[in-house]
C-alpha cells in the first residue's frame, strides 16, 4: 500500500479506518487467512521471551491473537484494545469465557502512558497507526523497562501488484500515505528505546479468482480505509475498470488466477533499561 508521505497522520483517515474494521468484524476471519498465518507465526516466537504478568494487545480485532496470549500466558492480565467498538464486541463473544482480560475500544495513541506492561503484542495491526514512529514512541512509554514488543507489521511491498495497476489506471491519484517500511521501523525502534532482538521480513502470496474478487475480499477485510488506500478523491468506474484489466493481464497465476503479495516485518525488541 504505497503512497506519498508514510508519516503524515490525518483525523479522517483514523475515522475511516475504524469504520471500515468495524463493516468488516462479521467476515473478517472468514477473508484473513493471510492475517492467521501471521499471527500463528507471531505465537511461536513468545517462547523466547520470559513470562509477562501484564499484557497490552494492540489491535485485538476479533481475538484471534488474544485467544493464543491467554493460552501461552494463563496467570497473565491481557488487556485488548481496538478502535472499532464492533470488534471489540466480536471478540468478547469469541473470547468471553477466558479469564484474565480487560477489553477497551480506544486508539493506542490514546492510551495513557501510566499504564505498566511488560509485554506489548500485536499481529496486523501496527502498520494502520499514523504517524508510524509515534506508535512505537506509545509503545515504549507504557512498557517496562526491559519489557518487550512482539509485533508483526505489514510493510512495503504488500499488494505491490495492486498498486501498480492502480499507478497505470489512476496516476495522479495516489494514495496519500504508505506503509512502513523495514528501514523506518528499524529506525522508530531504535530512537524510542529498544534493543532490537529480531527483524525478520516474511513474504506471503495469496491467489484469487479474480482481480474483481480480489478487490472485494480486501474491501470486506476493512483493508480500504485511510490513507494507506485512498487518495481522497475515489477512482472511477472507468479507473476501476483500467485498473482490473491492467491487473488480470499482468499479474496472471500460473494455476488460474491472479496473485497477490504480502511482505510481514515481525519484530521482537525489548525496551531498554
Amino acid at each position: 500500500m504505497q503512497g506519498n508521505n508514510a508519516n503524515s497522520p490525518d483525523m479522517s483517515d483514523h475515522q475511516s479506518v475504524m469504520h471500515r474494521f468495524s463493516a468488516a468484524a462479521g467476515a473478517y476471519d472468514a477473508l484473513a487467512s493471510v492475517q492467521e498465518q501471521v499471527a500463528a507465526t507471531l505465537a511461536a516466537r513468545w517462547k523466547r521471551l520470559p513470562a509477562p504478568r501484564h499484557i497490552l494487545e494492540i489491535g485485538c480485532g476479533t481475538g484471534k491473537l488474544t485467544r493464543r496470549l491467554s493460552e501461552q500466558y494463563p496467570h497473565a492480565h491481557i488487556h485488548a484494545i481496538d478502535i472499532s467498538a464492533r470488534m471489540i464486541r466480536t471478540a468478547l463473544a469469541a473470547c468471553g469465557s477466558l479469564p484474565r482480560i480487560s477489553w477497551e475500544t480506544t486508539d493506542l495513541l490514546e492510551l495513557p502512558t501510566t499504564a505498566r506492561f511488560d509485554l506489548v503484542a500485536s499481529a496486523s495491526s501496527l502498520h494502520w497507526v499514523a504517524p508510524f514512529p509515534a506508535a512505537i514512541r506509545q509503545i515504549a512509554a507504557v512498557l517496562v523497562p526491559g519489557g518487550y514488543l512482539s509485533a508483526s507489521i505489514m510493510i512495503e511491498g504488500t499488494l505491490k501488484e495492486l498498486h501498480e495497476a492502480r499507478r497505470a489506471a489512476a496516476p495522479a491519484k495516489p494514495p496519500r500515505t504508505s506503509l512502513p517500511s523495514r528501514e523506518i521501523a528499524e529506525m522508530a525502534l531504535d530512537g524510542s528505546g529498544f534493543d532490537i532482538s529480531d527483524l525478520t521480513e516474511e513474504a506471503h502470496e495469496k491467489h484469487y479468482p479474480t482481480a474483481q474478487a480480489l478487490l472485494e475480499a480486501i474491501h470486506r477485510q476493512g483493508l480500504t480505509g485511510g490513507g494507506i488506500s485512498s487518495a481522497g478523491t475515489p477512482l472511477t468506474r472507468g479507473e476501476l475498470e483500467t485498473l482490473k484489466g491492467y491487473y488480470s493481464d499482468t499479474f496472471t497465476n500460473p494455476a488460474g488466477g491472479v496473485s497477490a503479495s504480502y511482505r510481514v516485518l515481525y519484530i521482537t525488541a525489548e525496551k531498554r533499561a
